[in-house]
């Protein structure tokens, strides 16, 4: 860890990694005992690693603490990693084989997930990730929600360390319901929900009274409504913002999390939370215009000639 200790990421993404089998292009989910024909099929990397890639195109320094072995779908993270500029020095070894894998069915502009992680190695991975936080510098940290006790002691630890966390949000119907899931609620600065996660998480239907209950649990939320853009709570202020369509919709696999990214980005820049949602959204939209969680991710130069137009 020492050579890592002398620099600081702007970035560090704190979730689950794994390999995406991304089929789209299908009229409907297939039923007991059925086939369905996808149009389009993709293999790549997901989970939080989309995160990280679209985050490295965006010249973020960006690391991801993570378990990788000696089996072929390990390889092809570690790859994709090397090749999106993702910093590969958090990455724990491990002599064995180690699968993670997501299959990813895209229909109309929705999405059904059937996923698999091995667990052997998770105390390994806990102490792992519980060094980084004590010893690695980072301006932005983006933490996946889980259901994992020791990644609230890691959130309240990097913001006593000043580092500013966002908690982003996935489809788990038992965590959002959750007390764990409210704890970490309180203990980030940014939580970035969708209106479906949002609703489970309030019991409350419409976007203004949901954002108005999360709101009471910390600083700033970010609520995306898909085609019906964001609304957000920040500062005392409630503030909505139409959606972007940068193209037509192929998969909305990481949408979210480009849109993280794009937050982040913005955080380590300095900007306002308003310029931070743009980012977001711009990122967001591009990302889901081609098969897979990245493809089509933003690089800096392509965000900032988007926010230029933006602005004319």
């Amino acid at each position: 860890m020492g050579e890592i200790m002398r620099e600081k990421y702007d970035l560090v993404v704190f979730g689950d990694i794994c390999c995406d089998l991304i089929f789209s292009g299908i009229e409907s989910l297939p039923g007991p005992g059925e086939e369905v024909w996808a149009d389009q099929m993709k293999v790549t990397v997901g989970g939080a690693f989309n995160v990280a890639a679209a985050a490295s195109r965006l010249n973020l320094k960006t690391g991801i603490p993570c378990i990788y072995g000696t089996d072929i779908m390990s390889s092809f993270i570690h790859e994709a990693a090397l090749e999106e500029g993702v910093d590969t020095r958090l990455f724990l070894h491990i002599p064995q084989p180690y699968l993670q894998a997501s299959v990813v069915l895209n229909f109309g502009n929705d999405r059904s997930f059937v996923s698999y992680a091995a667990k052997e190695k998770e105390h390994e991975l806990e102490q792992h990730i519980e060094n980084i936080a004590d010893e690695v510098p980072m301006e932005v940290a983006v933490f996946s929600m889980t259901d994992k006790e020791n990644y609230l002691d890691l959130m309240k630890k990097l913001r006593r360390h000043g580092t500013k966390v966002i908690l982003d949000c996935s489809w788990d119907e038992r965590l959002l319901t959750s007390e764990i899931l409210l704890k970490q609620i309180e203990n980030c600065d940014y939580f970035l929900p969708n209106l479906m996660e949002a609703r489970r998480i309030t019991g409350e239907p419409e976007p203004e009274a949901v954002i108005k209950k999360l709101s009471g649990h910390t600083a700033n939320t970010v609520v995306k409504l898909g085609c019906d853009g964001v609304i957000a709570a920040g500062g005392g202020r409630m503030l909505r913002y139409p959606s972007v369509d940068l193209g037509k919709v192929v998969d909305t696999t990481g949408a979210g999390d480009n849109f993280a990214a794009g937050f982040a980005y913005g955080l380590v820049q300095k900007k306002s939370l308003e310029e931070c949602i743009l980012y977001g959204q711009l990122c967001g939209s591009k990302s889901t215009v081609a098969l897979g969680g990245f493809t089509a991710s933003l690089y800096e130069s392509e965000l900032m000639d988007l926010v230029h137009k933006k602005a004319i």
